[in-house]
């Protein structure tokens, strides 16, 4: 059962704005695997061929801050992918359990894994082109910060709506 608590630290990275962000991961396989896309997907009848590890690790297109430990790379122009061994384990699943059981925008996760050999972990998730938001917030005028910082302020109250199982209280 997801954490909506653990949830509210990563609320930025899980929130669509008109910004760069984006999507989650890909199976334990060194040749890429087809899936199919959920029937509310706009493509619900395409074939998804997820990238390979050694497609997402020969990727140069690094969308995140390179001296990170954990990176996000785009691999061909559909996808972005978060690896590395610090990612929490539950990311993926929390990120598909808001995105199933809220109004708050969440990009779509397509698979996600743990290598054995490396342990690194993998999100593979839908590429949103855009600008990052805290490259974008400096020139942004004050109605559009005031209506992004609206936005995150009431993400957590929306995460508090979704009804607990009962495993983490009322």
């Amino acid at each position: 059962m997801p954490c909506t608590g653990h949830l509210a630290l990563h609320l930025t990275a899980l929130l669509v704005f008109p910004i760069r962000v984006h999507r989650q991961f890909h199976p334990l396989i060194s040749n890429p695997q087809s899936i199919t896309s959920s029937s509310t997907d706009k493509m619900a009848d395409e074939r998804i061929v997820l990238p390979s590890i050694a497609e997402i690790e020969a990727s140069t297109d690094i969308l995140s801050d390179p001296s990170r430990s954990v990176k996000v790379v785009r691999v061909r122009e559909r996808f972005a992918v978060k690896v590395g061994t610090s990612i929490a384990p539950l990311e993926a699943e929390n990120m598909q359990f808001v995105a199933a059981n809220s109004k708050i925008p969440v990009i779509k996760v397509h698979d996600h894994f743990v290598d054995p050999e490396t342990q690194k972990r993998y999100i593979i998730m839908d590429h949103v082109p855009g600008t990052d938001l805290q490259k974008l917030a400096p020139s942004l005028p004050e109605n559009q910060k005031k209506t992004v910082s609206k936005r995150i302020r009431e993400a957590p109250d929306e995460l508090r709506r979704i009804p607990s199982k009962g495993i983490l209280g009322t």
